[in-house]
């Protein structure tokens, strides 16, 4: 018996050079859609400028850990870190909805010192008044695009031209 290499079919090899120049397209497509023009564009798709020069004021503001926010990932129940930009993304988005006005309002409620303690470390947030405030800014800026991603996955533009 010779010991000859098992080739794959030809098809094989070409739908996997297809399935990686459509990865390499989705990668591409989603840096033009979260960078546009060098702006950040958060979650909710609002336009986030960057800042030129950070003022005392807001570099206080900003977390000082290494972490700005951590999600939970859905199926190991891990966190998962996520970076200082998103922090900033939504404080930004919320600012530019006109969110984040005048001070004027009180929030007061009894909470659980180690959930708090908890919050402040995985986002690395020292105030309790910054803490509430992304948490809020979060809620009020939650859109659907989880549910039409979903929705969507695994589908291409019929109209795309992939030039093969």
């Amino acid at each position: 018996m010779s010991s000859r290499p098992v080739m794959a079919p030809r098809f094989l090899i070409h739908r996997l050079v297809v399935v990686a120049l459509l990865k390499a397209l989705l990668e591409i497509l989603l840096a033009v859609l979260c960078w546009t023009n060098g702006d950040i564009v958060g979650h909710t798709g609002v336009a986030v400028v960057k800042k030129q020069g950070a003022s005392k004021k807001a570099a206080a503001k900003e977390p000082s850990g290494p972490r700005a926010k951590v999600d939970r990932n859905a199926r190991t129940g891990q966190f998962v870190p996520v970076s200082r930009a998103r922090f900033e993304a939504v404080m930004k988005a919320a600012e530019h909805s006109g969110l984040l006005g005048e001070k004027s309002k009180r929030i007061g409620g009894r909470i659980s010192p180690e959930l708090i303690e908890q919050a402040k470390k995985h986002t690395g947030i020292e105030t309790d008044t910054d803490l509430i405030e992304f948490a809020l800014a979060n809620v009020a800026l939650d859109d659907s695009f989880g549910a039409t991603f979903r929705k969507t996955r695994g589908t291409v533009d019929p109209d795309l031209k992939l030039g093969f």
